[in-house]
């Protein structure tokens, strides 16, 4: 099952969540040039272990948030567990991975 969302934030910026039920994950894509993200102090940066994304105007994303928070209709409830950034060739944000976990 894929399930789609779309999100507009403040600054008029449209962002798609794609729940892909067989990754365990929600993809997030839209335009990330004005974008700031964070990783836990133990962790290293170039593992692409990420616990928050928040692009100028929102949404706000980050670590031990419900999915339900983050697209509305999943009838499934987990937690984020991570994000990993997709890049480009030149090294540019284009996606989003949300990692998922069961709620326990």
């Amino acid at each position: 099952m894929n399930l789609v969302e779309t999100y507009t934030n403040r600054y008029k910026d449209t962002f798609t969540f794609t729940y892909e039920e067989e990754k365990n994950r929600i993809l997030w894509e839209g335009d990330f040039e004005h974008c700031r993200y964070g990783w836990d102090h133990d962790v290293n940066p170039e593992d692409n272990v990420l616990s928050m994304v928040d692009p100028s105007g929102g949404p706000y994303v980050c670590k031990g948030m419900k999915s339900k928070l983050i697209m509305k209709e999943l009838t499934v409830y987990k937690y984020v567990d991570h994000m990993s950034a997709n890049k480009d060739g030149e090294g540019r944000v284009v996606s989003f991975n949300i990692h998922l976990k069961d709620i326990e």
